[in-house]
């Protein structure tokens, strides 16, 4: 299996790049994040790769981050999800919001994807939710540290501020500040009176 691909990024489109690589040009199947933030034509890029093989294709699906590639493998070990569905879904919802709407049930979130009907978004929340957190929707670091340990009233208010519109990791930055400064609130609602202030 190819764990990687380091070349010069030769060509790009809306999902896919061709990597040149010694000179052997590789076309790899992109997410939008990849390709909105890989380098330009030209300069030199790492993707990270999965290999897809089946009997009439050979295919090849890269991605910037290691985490990006580890959730797009969570998506493809749902069942009815192939790789350029789990493609679609990531570049329509993102790593943060997909996880959000997985841990909270919300299929509508997930069908934003093109293709992604509610039978598999309810599937995808069937086999997925246990293996994400609300740690999961944090940056690394400290902020995930304040909320080691957290109960269900830091996932009510990620969910509240999701509902109010904000994003996933925006939300998790103001819940992670408000479990700093009020470390004993068991309370969802004075919770997210707290993380509000931050979001203001």
């Amino acid at each position: 299996m190819i764990s990687y691909l380091r070349g010069v990024c030769a060509e790009t489109g809306e999902d896919y790049m061709v990597v040149d690589v010694g000179g052997v040009g590789f076309k790899v199947g992109v997410s939008g994040r990849t390709a909105e933030l890989a380098p330009g034509t030209g300069e030199l890029v790492t993707l990270h790769t999965h290999m897809s093989v089946r009997e009439d294709d050979l295919s090849l699906f890269g991605f910037l981050t290691k985490e990006e590639l580890h959730v797009f493998r969570q998506l493809l070990s749902v069942n009815g999800v192939g790789p350029k569905a789990a493609l679609s879904i990531l570049s329509a919802v993102g790593i943060d919001d997909l996880r959000f709407a997985i841990l909270t049930g919300d299929t509508r979130l997930i069908t934003k994807a093109p293709g992604v009907g509610k039978k598999i978004a309810e599937r995808m929340v069937l086999e997925l939710k246990d293996r994400f957190s609300s740690d999961d929707l944090l940056p690394r670091g400290g902020e995930t540290q304040a909320l080691a340990g957290a109960g269900e009233e830091t996932d009510e208010a990620l969910a509240a501020l999701m509902a109010l519109g904000y994003g996933a990791s925006e939300a998790g930055r103001a819940v992670a500040k408000a479990r700093e400064e009020a470390p004993d609130v068991q309370d969802a609602g004075k919770l997210l009176q707290v993380a509000l202030k931050y979001l203001g």
